[in-house]
């Protein structure tokens, strides 16, 4: 039982550190407007499986996105890169 608790925990732990190594740059195509380049080649782990277009947009009530991404992971870092771009909230 020690075992399996251990185990679970050391996944739990180790997949909070890789999540946190995914850094998306967002590009400003407009006023207010963001998108995140995904890869041109097919899904796969090396790309976090982003092979398409992440947007967000910046309003005076808060950022409203328009694609969170193929996964957790994916969308934990997009909301990092929201943080690092406006302070406004995410709706």
């Amino acid at each position: 039982m020690f075992h399996k608790i251990f185990f679970a925990f050391f996944l739990f732990w180790s997949a909070q550190g890789f999540a946190s190594d995914l850094l998306l740059k967002p590009v400003q195509v407009a006023p207010n407007v963001y998108a995140v380049i995904g890869d041109i080649g097919m899904q796969s782990y090396e790309n976090d499986g982003l092979n398409s277009n992440l947007g967000f947009v910046v309003t005076p009530q808060g950022v409203v996105i328009i694609n969170s991404g193929p996964s957790v992971r994916v969308a934990k870092a997009l909301h990092e890169a929201i943080r690092k771009t406006t302070s406004q909230p995410v709706k």
